[in-house]
């Protein structure tokens, strides 16, 4: 029987990577990109900044912006994500 693998990766930060690589914004100001979920917008995406203002995948954007009242936010794109994920390379070992 043929071994079969399989893997999943979950990349909590690649929403926000996109973006900080494409605007050049400052590392320092932290990035959220949010995705709609029923009535409301959640965080898909964090950048480090964000995180460590406290800030988490998951949480709702209102409750990010009473945290932090100066959020760079934007709206997740996931066809512009899986794009940036074909330009990123794995080598096997």
């Amino acid at each position: 029987m043929p071994s079969r693998r399989i893997i999943a990766i979950w990349f909590p930060y690649i929403g926000a990577e996109r973006i900080l690589r494409k605007t050049q914004h400052n590392l320092e100001n932290p990035i959220v990109v949010v995705a709609k979920r029923s009535q409301s917008e959640i965080i898909s995406s964090i950048s480090a900044a964000a995180q460590y203002k406290g800030l988490f995948v998951g949480q709702s954007l209102r409750d990010a912006s009473a945290i932090f009242k100066h959020l760079f936010v934007q709206n997740q794109n996931s066809y512009a994500e899986t794009q940036f994920l074909s330009l990123i390379h794995i080598s096997e070992p």
